[in-house]
């Protein structure tokens, strides 16, 4: 959390403190909440995948618009069934080991979260892609000349461990970027806001946030000829790792805490509490943490998280009309935040 933002006179206990409908939240709504909405997600699937398939004229206008990295992502969730295995996995996991043992598995942050995965889903496509090929465009016209040529004579392996490495570090250091700008942090608190941490609290994210960490790490990758393949595999453990990191798990994974991101760890970072600010910015890997002094040295804490901001449109229901109409709420939220601090 950055404390450049914070409210002080708001104690963060006061801010997170459940509201009753967290006392529902292990009813029969949560469940055909869940119900609906997996199932709304799997009639979009399909109907995608027979329109691609059905109709050329689709598939040229995919193929133009979404690059091939994205679409071995999209594709790599879609197909793979350890990603859905490892969803399982975590699920249980959260139910036997929770963090938080008045959290229900069936939650409302679980269930506001599920709707997060259908917008980060249509934003990434509709607007992300295209800013990606934007970026991707004025590097080649205009910033070719800062390719680091030597990289390519590398051996395949040594290439695909620098990727890695690089692409964490980028990922590292965008996290720290959106903590200590002001102007960003305001966006990244829709992320932070989440008082039930879950396995889809990595999917809620402001479309701001995603044109910010394209540009922070867009031109290193690209000065580095980082590969698509490398890209490919990197998002894909990306997206299962985060969604334990995230969840609600308590674990800090004994001996690999010292060198992997943990959910403990990660839920420090997540922590309302001024003594967790600005602290473990990692996303898979902790090193850059402990390298640059940013890592939390107590591996046993688990704290509430949450924001300290009251106007903050937090979820409290499971009403369908709710779980839609609340996105939309955050992400005009620090727009107005944004325009109180400059204009008053």
């Amino acid at each position: 959390m950055s404390p450049s933002t914070a409210t002080p006179t708001v104690s963060a206990d006061a801010a997170i403190a459940d509201s009753p409908a967290h006392d529902r939240a292990a009813s029969w709504f949560s469940a055909r909440a869940l119900l609906l909405a997996g199932l709304g997600l799997l009639a979009v699937v399909a109907l995608a995948v027979v329109v691609y398939q059905v109709f050329p004229g689709a598939r040229r206008l995919a193929d133009r618009a979404i690059p091939r990295v994205h679409e071995d992502v999209v594709l790599g969730l879609l197909y793979m069934p350890w990603f859905y295995a490892g969803c399982a996995v975590i699920l249980a996991l959260e139910y036997r080991f929770p963090a938080r043992r008045d959290q229900s598995v069936l939650s409302v942050g679980l269930a506001q979260d599920f709707v997060w995965v259908f917008f980060e889903a249509v934003l990434r496509v509709a607007i992300v892609v295209t800013y990606a090929a934007a970026l991707r465009a004025f590097f080649r016209a205009k910033l070719s000349f800062l390719t680091v040529d030597w990289v390519q004579q590398l051996p395949e392996w040594a290439r695909a461990v620098a990727a890695i490495l690089v692409i964490d570090f980028l990922a590292f250091f965008h996290h720290w970027v959106r903590h200590k700008v002001p102007a960003f942090w305001l966006f990244h608190t829709v992320h932070h806001s989440q008082r039930e941490m879950n396995i889809f609290t990595d999917n809620r994210y402001h479309i701001v946030e995603y044109a910010i960490a394209q540009t922070v790490r867009f031109v290193p990758m690209m000065m580095l000829g980082v590969s698509n393949p490398a890209i490919v595999g990197y998002a894909l453990a990306h997206a299962t790792y985060t969604r334990f990191t995230h969840a609600n798990i308590r674990t800090n994974l004994g001996p690999l805490r010292w060198v992997m991101v943990t959910p403990q760890s990660h839920r420090v970072h997540h922590s309302p509490h001024r003594r967790h600010w600005d602290l473990n910015f990692g996303v898979i890997f902790c090193v850059w943490d402990r390298l640059f002094g940013t890592h939390y040295r107590n591996d046993r804490e688990y704290p509430k998280t949450g924001i300290p901001d009251r106007s903050f449109p937090t979820e409290v229901s499971v009403r369908p009309h709710h779980l839609l109409l609340t996105p939309i709420l955050q992400h005009v939220h620090p727009f107005r935040a944004l325009w109180r601090r400059w204009f008053g």
